[in-house]
């Protein structure tokens, strides 16, 4: 341990080693007047070397040289020494070496980083921050004024660290103004991570140690270009009813009884409920329900399972023996008999004439849920 102040520059050291075999270590090495003679040699050694340069072409090229360093080296070996060495100052390396050959000030330093091209605000980022002088156990850091505690050292001269989302962003035109890569939105360089990417402003980040802190590194703050698909039309909108559509059917009413006789329509199928162009949503038969009314009477619904794709692929058409049978024994018979008993009892069907009611009528389909379908066709019942 030295104990000394610490503006001395340097320091001069006295030493006095000795060498010994390991198989006597009881002999402690030369005497003072053994180093003295043996440092008399060494110095005749020097001496004489210019009388060997004058005969160096005597021997290999080199050999002079390479002698001359050997003798060098055993004056190193020599048992007294003299060891000048510069002596850490206060803002050095503080006791990481005892002594220090002119290293400089050990406060951290950030010189930039490497994995993502920048910050993304809303889901945050990794990073491999690069400079020097970290403290192996005592590295902070601050980013967007907020400590970072997923931190991981690597080295002295890099940290890994993973930013979270939403970090206050420094904006600054100045610095805008002066990058020609954030200059233009959007970018018009070569470059496709900057094409990708809009410039948003900067992550302040700094590194503090026992030593210091370090200088800002300023990350750059992009948002990048949405590639999420465009969304598919919402069903409700997308499908639709022909708008000409129309339903003709003539009714055969006893007045007497109260019952339909008989039902002959001109038309073989109920219109389609259409699918936008491109539409991928039918590739398996759904559930549509019809419902009529008239004036303020609403009936219910009218159920039509697995109704599958009309042959062009148009939309969902109700087959025509489900439609037909439906007119003839099905549930459509019996609630259209008994709204026209509804009726007659009201006097809007008299006896001796033939009356036209116009029905509207309109779908739902069964899609992830009962969906209506906007539109409607008139449903044109002639009561005979």
């Amino acid at each position: 341990v030295v104990l000394m102040p610490s503006f001395v520059p340097y320091m001069t050291i006295e030493t006095r080693s000795n060498w010994f075999k390991l198989v006597h270590p009881g002999d402690t090495g030369t005497s003072i007047q053994q180093d003295v003679h043996l440092s008399r040699v060494i110095k005749q050694m020097e001496n004489n070397a210019s009388r060997c340069i004058q005969c160096s072409h005597l021997y290999r090229d080199g050999e002079v040289d390479r002698v001359m360093t050997r003798v060098r080296q055993l004056e190193q070996r020599l048992p007294l020494q003299t060891l000048a060495c510069q002596v850490p100052m206060e803002n050095s390396h503080g006791g990481f070496e005892v002594l220090s050959c002119g290293t400089r000030e050990l406060s951290p330093e950030l010189f930039g980083w490497y994995g993502s091209p920048g910050y993304n605000p809303a889901k945050g980022g990794s990073f491999y921050l690069v400079g020097d002088n970290l403290s192996i156990k005592h590295t902070k850091l601050i980013a967007g004024n907020q400590p970072i505690t997923n931190v991981k050292l690597l080295s002295r001269q890099v940290i890994e660290v993973t930013l979270p989302a939403g970090l206050p962003v420094m904006t600054d035109t100045l610095v805008k103004q002066h990058n020609p890569y954030l200059a233009r939105e959007p970018y018009e360089t070569d470059n496709d991570i900057y094409d990708d990417l809009k410039y948003q402003g900067w992550i302040d980040a700094h590194l503090a140690t026992p030593y210091g802190v370090s200088g800002h590194l300023l990350i750059p703050v992009f948002e990048p270009k949405d590639t999420t698909p465009a969304a598919k039309p919402c069903p409700p909108t997308s499908l639709h009813i022909p708008t000409k559509a129309n339903v003709g059917i003539e009714v055969m009413f006893d007045i007497k009884t109260g019952k339909v006789t008989g039902l002959r329509t001109s038309t073989v199928m109920l219109p389609p409920v259409l699918l936008p162009t491109g539409s991928r949503i039918a590739e398996e038969p759904k559930t549509v329900k019809q419902y009529l009314s008239h004036d303020d009477v609403r009936f219910a619904p009218l159920e039509w399972k697995k109704v599958s794709l009309s042959p062009d692929g148009a939309g969902y058409q109700i087959g025509a023996d489900e439609y037909l049978e439906s007119i003839n024994e099905g549930a459509f018979r019996k609630l259209l008999q008994t709204y026209l008993l509804h009726l007659f009892a009201q006097g809007k069907i008299k006896a001796d004439s033939s009356t036209t009611i116009e029905l509207k009528s309109s779908y739902t389909i069964q899609l992830d849920r009962e969906l209506q379908v906007p539109g409607s066709y008139d449903f044109v019942v002639k009561i005979n």
